[in-house]
């Protein structure tokens, strides 16, 4: 998915066109992402990784049963504007 902005002008609304490939699957973050930049937002992404606890996985490591590294991530969303608003 692709997000095209058109020109904005003070006195007329924002155009924004989004292009989907016919057969793909569009992601969360992808819908997320269109809503931010047609509602004027701005977003912030911090991705934490995931420790497994060792009751969870039956060690104290944070790897996987095939001996890979966890890649689960705990993310984190900030929604902003500018001005501010409560």
């Amino acid at each position: 998915m692709s997000v095209d902005e058109g020109s904005k002008k003070a006195d007329e609304k924002q155009t924004v066109t989004v292009r989907v490939t016919p057969g793909d699957a569009v992601s969360a973050k992808d819908q997320l992402d269109y809503l931010i930049k047609v509602l004027g937002l701005t977003a912030t992404y911090q991705e934490f990784p995931k420790k497994k606890s060792a009751a969870a996985n039956g060690s104290g490591d944070s790897e996987s049963d095939d001996g890979e590294p966890s890649t689960e991530v705990l993310t984190l969303l900030s929604i902003s504007t500018d001005p501010p608003q409560v």
